[in-house]
């Protein structure tokens, strides 16, 4: 992975106006159903007919997150520093 549990993170809370680009790695909310916070990066950015969306995948996983669209109001932070 791009980073470990002993790093230290720094955070950039997400606003409407936040820049987010492929290659940023993000902290995003999941669907309820799954009730956790994921950590992973933006290969693409896309659109459907419910507009822009991010596709993400984990530096670990060898495949595109295909089954999740995560939306802005989705996502929480951008990683901005990895110590």
């Amino acid at each position: 992975p791009t980073f470990h549990e002993t790093n230290k993170l720094t955070l950039q809370k997400v606003h409407p106006d936040t820049q987010l680009n492929v290659g940023d790695i993000i902290e995003f909310k999941v669907p309820k159903e799954f009730g956790c916070i994921i950590i992973h990066r933006i290969v693409s950015i896309r659109q459907d007919d419910k507009g822009i969306y991010y596709a993400t995948k984990g530096d670990n996983v060898l495949s595109l997150d295909n089954s999740q669209k995560t939306r802005r109001e989705d996502i929480l932070y951008k990683i901005t520093k990895i110590e």
